[in-house]
């Protein structure tokens, strides 16, 4: 970011009251985050694994999430 972006930036947030300011900067703290975050692989390393599972498979799988997986056991742990 260029001097001049920032010099904007701050002279804006120094005109802002305190709730806007907190607003602001927890905008930035939540990019800053997400851009740290790792990335994924492309796509094209993803396609030799195309049609490993099969349809009735990937039927099955979704029936059991779908059955199974938002309930919680509290007496589990």
């Amino acid at each position: 970011m260029s001097n001049q972006t920032i010099l904007k930036v701050t002279q804006h947030l120094e005109s802002f009251p305190d709730d806007l300011q907190a607003q602001v900067l927890a905008f930035v703290e939540a990019l800053k985050a997400k851009a740290n975050r790792p990335r994924g692989v492309a796509g094209a390393t993803l396609l030799p694994f195309a049609g490993v599972i099969s349809q009735d498979e990937a039927r099955q799988m979704r029936e059991v999430i779908e059955s199974g997986c938002d309930q919680v056991d509290a007496n589990e742990w």
